[in-house]
């Protein structure tokens, strides 16, 4: 019997509780830890954000400070990690390049590696360290030498300048620290499921991660939002839209978006980029 007519769908299904953020999927609604996600978006920048869903409340300024310098010291690159980020293939996905840095990474990870302040020493490690691997890989494929990070700046704008290698404009690190807090909790998601699942067998964290990448780059996930960009830049311009569309209707081609399926009303964080889009 097909795998299809088994009904192995898990879609509905309740897997566990959390109370890190809470899904309203017909009210179109989202929080992290009983903070609005419009209202942290707003007015909260990324990092403060991390501190909320680690430790479940908003940090303080000193230990707002406190985490920024360890971000600062763990985002630039090793000797060892620059190498092995240069002899990954250029071509091919990036997801691919960057689930098989993740995965290399396990080998610097602390020997016990399943005491609590270990865990947590290498979730700061990775959550700092992903973007620069990225924007690193980024450049070496376009023939560009990797930027080193800057200790003074956050996060959102860290990873633009390691992109593009020029001081980001205020408005630019704003509009992507509000999409990374947009994005930062959205509950049992896939790219999660499989994290979760991976660390319940006792696994270390860089293996769940690199679970959650593999996950990540499907169609139906994230790999929906870069099936969505080639369509904008396909469409090229706003007057294009209206009948664009209607050609795809028409040709019954499959439209990705970049909102989360869950909401039956307007996506509040796609609304929230569209916020941004206007600054």
């Amino acid at each position: 019997m097909a795998l299809a007519n088994l009904g192995l769908d898990i879609d509905g299904t309740i897997l566990g509780h959390t109370t890190l953020s809470e899904v309203d999927g017909p009210s179109g609604r989202l929080s992290y830890c009983g903070y609005n996600l419009h209202d942290l978006a707003t007015h909260a920048r990324w990092e403060e954000v991390v501190y909320l869903l680690w430790y479940g409340e908003l940090p303080t300024r000193a230990q707002l400070d406190d985490l920024l310098e360890q971000f600062a010291a763990e985002r630039p690159l090793t000797e060892a990690e620059m190498h092995l980020l240069r002899t990954l293939p250029t071509g091919g996905h990036g997801m691919d390049a960057l689930r098989t840095a993740v995965s290399a990474l396990a080998s610097l990870q602390p020997d016990d590696i399943m005491r609590e302040e270990n865990i947590l020493e290498v979730g700061l490690r990775l959550t700092a360290k992903l973007p620069t691997m990225l924007s690193t890989l980024v450049r070496l494929r376009n023939g560009q030498e990797p930027v080193y990070p800057d200790p003074t700046l956050g996060h959102a704008a860290n990873f633009l300048l390691t992109l593009h290698g020029t001081l980001p404009d205020d408005i630019a690190v704003q509009a992507l620290d509000a999409y990374l807090v947009i994005l930062a909790e959205n509950g049992l998601n896939v790219s999660t499921f499989v994290a979760c699942v991976v660390a319940s067998t006792r696994n270390d964290l860089c293996s769940a991660i690199t679970a959650a990448l593999a996950t990540l780059k499907g169609l139906f996930h994230g790999g929906a939002n870069e099936h969505a960009m080639r369509t904008f830049l396909r469409i090229g311009t706003p007057e294009n839209a209206a009948a664009f569309i209607e050609e795809m209707i028409e040709r019954k081609e499959r439209m990705m978006g970049i909102g989360h399926r869950v909401f039956e009303v307007e996506d509040r964080g796609c609304a929230t980029c569209n916020d941004s889009r206007k600054l």
